[in-house]
């Protein structure tokens, strides 16, 4: 009996647990989906590729406006909407929900259930997404800074996401085991919270839209229910689904979880408006006393990350995989600070209309999510064979994210700090004010190369993963088919 149990541990760190009812290798009741998975994730990946490049053209046009100043597809404005919305709808959200289907379907019984859906699902995000980036670049922006996404690209996603629906539901529903996880509950959480939020902002501001500055409240409403709260809880969905794993042992606590989970819900979508928005006065009031009350559900997610890798710090920088989640998740507190200081009275004042909202949005959009999402794909893939030899190739592309994203967070916020404080004395001339910027807009652009390579990297690896698995298969097939036609000849 004693044998039993500990075959049952994961022994080793990074290396995925046996489930009960599961024969073979592990990976065997996983390759029903890894198609479909990698449909998500892949195009995934390929967004963040997309949008890596559209970030990288904004910010040499902005220091350097003659870059491309011909091309009317290339315009700043026009570059840097299908940016952001490529790093959400093209890359954030599809890697998350590949990585949620993939850890899903890890502990089902065969795998994903109808994982044909789930790959046409993927296939029809993916279209929805390019035709909203190619649409922006046209022209067709919808004047929002959040929800910049044209009807038509709007619509074809949701068929998508109606696809991935039906495979995700079904697979959760054929679990192995019948007890619920903390990540299922964050995961759930986030999955449906972006469904409704982003229902309600395409009704509110693509079919009907609202007038005078609802408008603006209603995209920032939807912005900070759709990054701060839906984005958050499936990140941290998916690093609780991982984390016994990479340590060896289950979350430190589930309390703190669940306190995490309900100061989120309930307090982060109410703090989208900034202290000096021209709304009613309560707005802003609301905004910054439900800013300062997230501390609560942000420290509960520290307590519970410290206590679930306590003593386990090295194995998890030494770990290809869990070394993404450990810079995601200093990313996300490094975002939870830059929004604090948004909201704090006076040095709100300093730090608004300046560069340490994109630094910030930096740090959680691709710091958090992106490398969560990262991690939670890589560890999945260590259920097949073809993702040996790849560790190189990942840590190779962890130091060029994770020095692409200190090189662009960084000197970002640096900038909005010389800023603000530059324009505390109206004295120094706006022009003057963009000088002392200059430098460091410069150092976030070559940060934002460097995060390019790494997705290019990691773009790469998947594409190779996958061309390898599919000889695999067609292999597989051939030797199906023939086998029998050379045992009929070798009786004869």
């Amino acid at each position: 009996m004693k044998v039993v149990e500990q075959r049952e541990r994961p022994v080793e760190t990074g290396r995925l647990p046996m489930v009960k009812g599961e024969a073979g290798q592990p990976g065997e009741k996983v390759s029903g989906g890894f198609w479909a998975v990698m449909g998500w994730v892949g195009g995934g990946a390929f967004g963040w590729v997309v949008a890596a490049l559209l970030s990288l053209i904004a910010s040499i046009k902005f220091h350097s406006p003659g870059f491309w100043a011909d091309t009317p597809l290339l315009t700043y404005g026009r570059v840097r909407v299908a940016a952001l919305q490529g790093m959400w709808w093209g890359g954030a959200v599809p890697l998350l929900f590949g990585a949620m289907l993939g850890w899903m379907g890890r502990s089902a019984p065969g795998g994903v259930r109808f994982s044909g859906l789930a790959l046409l699902g993927a296939i029809v995000w993916h279209l929805g997404a390019c035709l909203g980036i190619v649409g922006v670049l046209l022209g067709h922006t919808t004047g929002y800074d959040g929800w910049g996404m044209p009807n038509a690209a709007v619509w074809v996603c949701v068929a998508g996401l109606l696809l991935f629906t039906v495979s995700v539901t079904a697979t959760f529903h054929n679990r192995g085991e019948r007890g619920l996880q903390l990540a299922h509950g964050f995961l759930w959480a986030g999955y449906l919270w972006l469904g409704w939020v982003s229902l309600a902002a395409f009704v509110l501001l693509g079919l009907q839209p609202v007038r005078g500055v609802l408008q603006w409240l209603v995209d920032a409403w939807y912005v900070a229910n759709a990054q701060m709260v839906a984005g958050t809880l499936l990140g941290w969905g998916i690093l609780y689904a991982w984390l016994p794993v990479w340590t060896g042992r289950p979350l430190y606590s589930r309390y703190l979880g669940m306190m995490t989970f309900l100061g989120l819900v309930m307090l982060a979508g109410w703090t989208g408006v900034t202290p000096s928005a021209p709304v009613p006065a309560w707005l802003p009031v609301l905004a910054t006393v439900t800013t300062v009350l997230c501390i609560v559900p942000w420290t509960a997610a520290w307590l519970n990350w410290r206590g679930s890798v306590s003593r386990c710090g090295c194995v998890l920088w030494r770990d290809a995989v869990a070394c993404f989640a450990v810079v995601g998740c200093v990313a996300f507190f490094w975002s939870a600070v830059g929004k604090l200081g948004l909201h704090v009275p006076g040095i709100s004042t300093v730090l608004e209309f300046t560069w340490w909202e994109p630094a910030r949005h930096w740090a959680h959009v691709c710091g958090f999510l992106g490398l969560t999402g990262v991690a939670g794909t890589y560890a999945w893939l260590r259920s097949f064979p073809e993702r040996e030899g790849r560790a190189v190739a990942a840590r190779t592309q962890f130091w060029c994210l994770t020095a692409g994203l200190v090189l662009c967070v960084a000197p970002l916020a640096v900038a909005g700090i010389v800023q603000g404080l530059s324009w505390q004395d109206p004295s120094v001339p706006n022009v003057e004010v963009l000088r002392r910027t200059l430098m460091w807009l410069r150092l976030s652009t070559v940060g934002e190369l460097l995060m390019l390579v790494g997705w290019i990297l990691f773009c790469v690896t998947l594409s190779s993963l996958a061309l390898k698995r599919g000889r695999a298969c067609w292999s597989d097939g051939w030797r199906r088919i023939t086998t029998p036609l050379q045992e009929q000849e070798t009786a004869k």
